[in-house]
């Protein structure tokens, strides 16, 4: 189970800004955001707009790094 950060910790960055923004994000105390995985952005962001796009653990591997994705920091959760 994954928690999604609030609307207002989504932000547009490239992707090395995108790391760095998750591994020291903080949100109430609560740490451990990530990426989310191309399997979890597709489940669990429906709502966003289809101009939105997403920054993914799919995307670690390739070389866009002036390219600004929106990143939607997810964290895992117990059940």
């Amino acid at each position: 189970m994954i928690e999604t950060a609030p609307k207002e910790y989504w932000k547009n960055l490239t992707l090395g800004e995108a790391r760095l923004y998750c591994f020291a994000l903080t949100i109430d105390g609560k740490i451990g955001w990530r990426f989310p995985t191309a399997t979890e952005a597709k489940e669990q962001y429906e709502f966003v707009p289809n101009d939105v796009c997403l920054w993914s653990t799919y995307d670690l591997d390739h070389q866009w790094y002036d390219i600004t994705f929106t990143i939607i920091p997810v964290r895992d959760i117990d059940k």
